[in-house]
């Protein structure tokens, strides 16, 4: 629901719609609003039953992703939607207002973001997959936007090693105009056991260097306005073409869990090459410093697993979920089970993995009046 009252299907216009072939669109990204309830005359009405919002340059053969939208003052309807396009470009979209003739590209239509990548050139890298998002509280303010970059739908995608990233952005109400140089940078390490042996080319481990993206953040306190930063990026693996064409997700203790591909030498679509399940700290792209992974295989997670924050797996498999056994058991007694990560593969069936369950506090967390 958006704050009009209606429920909207909210959509980017897809990529590449200034492509040439049978429905030559106008090459421009666009976030579409349409009505859930259908037309309210015999035909589709922009203004009426529909809202196009334009972002970027006509005619550039770009397209926007999937959005992911935010209801940043609790009322129960979305008022931001977030949205990345083909050329890098991470938009906000401002939605709140009651008339829906005021919704628009936020800061003035400047992007919240702009990616580059690591050469010199500085290039765009292509957003396909939606964002995800989370309002940060009143200590700190504004919303913090997770993704990644990556395309993989044409046939040239399958053999491009062009470098992509994983960028988390906190927008506090202004655009970020001076790219990467304002985000921290964390990196691949190898995933070691509690001895420094290392764990194997199939798991790897995450930095955990330090984001302060303002003073009230707990740790942040003493620093200097100078070492305030806006996010953090991770590069991903460079001349494999590792990329992120699905989008990532959260858990319930608000962890990041991005699935990144590495497609095979075959067609784009295609279900071979290999997949890295990633989880991380959403504010800092630092690594959570636990034993995520079944890095001895002996189908338990404990001190024996190396320190680990990325797992790789065979095959293309999409966004990554954690769920829990649940036993059939009853009572205080009840061991809750393992955790799993589940996701589909590309040959159309489920992987289940066994990872970390989402570190929880316990205890009350809450409490309700019910009579008085």
């Amino acid at each position: 629901m958006l704050p009009d009252g209606e429920t909207y299907l909210v959509i980017g216009n897809g990529v590449a719609n200034g492509s040439p072939d049978d429905h030559v669109g106008s090459g421009t990204a666009a976030l579409f609003i349409i009505r859930a309830a259908g037309p309210k005359g015999a035909n589709w009405a922009r203004g009426t039953d529909y809202w196009k919002i334009p972002v970027g340059l006509t005619g550039e053969n770009n397209g926007l992703a999937m959005p992911f939208l935010v209801d940043t003052n609790a009322d129960g309807k979305a008022d931001v939607a977030y949205a990345g396009d083909l050329k890098g470009r991470l938009w906000k979209f401002d939605l709140n207002s009651s008339d829906p003739a005021n919704w628009k590209v936020a800061f003035s239509g400047t992007p919240l973001f702009m990616t580059a990548d690591p050469t010199s050139a500085g290039n765009g890298q292509p957003i396909t997959a939606a964002p995800i998002a989370a309002n940060l509280g009143s200590r700190i303010g504004g919303v913090f936007v997770a993704f990644g970059t990556g395309k993989y739908y044409e046939k040239a995608d399958a053999t491009s090693v062009s470098p992509q990233t994983l960028y988390g952005i906190w927008d506090n109400g202004s655009p970020i105009t001076t790219k990467r140089s304002a985000l921290v940078r964390q990196s691949f390490v190898p995933s070691r056991h509690a001895d420094g042996t290392a764990a194997g080319a199939e798991f790897r481990d995450l930095s955990d260097n330090q984001v302060c993206l303002s003073s009230k953040q707990q740790g942040c306190e003493t620093k200097a306005l100078s070492a305030m930063r806006r996010g953090w990026y991770i590069d991903l693996t460079g001349g494999l073409g590792e990329r992120v064409v699905f989008n990532p997700s959260l858990d319930q203790a608000a962890d990041l869990i991005f699935t990144t591909t590495i497609p095979g030498d075959i067609e784009a679509c295609d279900t071979d090459g290999n997949t890295w399940y990633l989880r991380m700290r959403m504010l800092s792209g630092g690594s959570l410093n636990e034993n995520l992974f079944d890095t001895n295989g002996d189908g338990k997670l404990d001190t024996a697993d190396a320190r680990s924050s990325g797992s790789q797996k065979a095959g293309v498999r999409k966004s990554l979920r954690l769920v829990q056994d649940r036993p059939t058991c009853t009572g205080i007694d009840c061991d809750r089970g393992p955790c799993y990560g589940t996701q589909g593969t590309g040959t159309g069936g489920v992987g289940r993995d066994l990872t970390a369950c989402a570190q929880l506090d316990s205890g009350r967390l809450n409490w309700r009046e019910i009579v008085r």
